[in-house]
Parts: C-alpha cells; structure tokens; sequence
C-alpha cells in the first residue's frame, strides 16, 4: 500500500452532504461511506501507480468538497 493517497475527515459538521461525493468517486454504499467518516477511515483510496489516469478525478472530488 505504498503507493496510495488516502483521504479522509478528522471533522465534518454534516456527513450527509459529503456522501454523493464520495459515492460518485467511489462507487461505494451510502451505509458504508457514513460509516467511514464517523469512524475517521479513509473514504478514497487512489493507487496512483495502478491508475494514474483516475488522478484528475480524485482532484474533482476533492475540490468538491471545498464547495459544500
């Protein structure tokens, strides 16, 4: 796993506005995203050695969040 960036909330006043963010990047269930920003676990996960075309869409979700 070295070759990841992880990203992850240390303090979020409203989940639920982060969720379709994240479920768009992700892909993964509503339940187990809210569970991951509760529990302070990383919500993305980007190898970027496997995938580094998906780089411009980790950025996008990122700077998504700056908006909310």
């Amino acid at each position: 796993m070295g070759n990841t960036i992880e990203v992850k909330f240390i303090s979020v006043d409203n989940a639920n506005k982060l969720i379709p963010q994240i479920r768009k990047y992700s892909g993964e269930s509503i339940s187990k995203v809210k569970k991951q920003i509760e529990n302070q676990l990383p919500v993305l996960t980007w190898d970027y050695l496997k995938t580094p075309e998906k780089l411009q869409d980790l950025l996008d979700t990122i700077k998504s969040f700056e908006k909310i």
